[in-house]
């Protein structure tokens, strides 16, 4: 946005990215990896997707990213529409909104050191909940705005999390683990924006989306079921 601000041109914005995307396939060209392969059939997924602690994973991924893009997508309409803040302003609520998912990780690396993959996440989990159901409630949009930032910092970490939870419970097949860890994310990216934004024509908007808490207390169902 800053970029956009003074030039005006958003191609300048996608010639930046394209150096720097360069710059960074020019990193990693050197890396050697190893040369073996692991071998996958459809015996094997079905397998994978049998183990519930894994689907699990999956599902919350699904939750966790949507809700994210969902929240971050939103919040510059609700500065602009409900604040009155000025365009290019609001659209740098953007930028805040994902630092603090930054922060969140770099905090959630911090506490992993302290307390056990399985707990942390149940904790964040049950944070979200609490964070989106008074969100829901309270009507002042500076708390509402406040809420979504700690939203960020909570599932700033919670993805990285889920993710080293699947690759120290399983050693084997961590590729299409991988996979479709990422293909759930891609669908939450999809589709909870998508029903948000139905429900959200009838309703005010931070109603809506505190009701993704429900999404969130049945995740923290399911976790309860995994032994820390």
């Amino acid at each position: 946005m800053a970029l956009y601000s003074k030039t005006n041109n958003f191609r300048i914005i996608f010639l930046i990215l394209t150096l720097v995307s360069v710059f960074t396939l020019l990193l990693i060209l050197p890396v050697r990896y190893s040369e073996r392969i692991e071998k996958t059939s459809l015996s094997t997924f079905k397998n994978i997707i049998k183990q519930k602690s894994f689907v699990y994973v999956c599902i919350s991924l699904i939750v966790v990213a949507g809700s994210q893009i969902t929240i971050s997508s939103w919040l510059p309409a609700l500065l602009q529409n409900n604040l009155g803040m000025d365009p290019k302003v609001s659209n740098y609520s953007l930028s805040i909104f994902w630092f603090t998912v930054i922060l969140g990780r770099i905090i959630t690396a911090y506490l992993s050191r302290k307390i056990s993959i399985v707990r942390l996440i149940k904790i964040q989990i049950g944070l979200v909940s609490v964070i989106l159901i008074v969100s829901g409630f309270v009507k002042n949009y500076y708390f509402i705005i406040t809420s979504y930032l700690l939203f960020g910092i909570v599932t700033g970490g919670l993805q990285p999390l889920l993710i080293a939870m699947t690759l120290t419970r399983y050693r084997k097949n961590n590729g299409i683990r991988l996979g479709l860890i990422y293909s759930n994310a891609s669908l939450g990216i999809l589709l909870i924006p998508t029903i948000v934004g139905i429900f959200g024509d009838n309703f005010p908007f931070y109603r809506v989306i505190s009701f993704i808490s429900i999404l969130f207390l049945a995740l923290l169902v399911l976790f309860r079921r995994i032994p820390e």
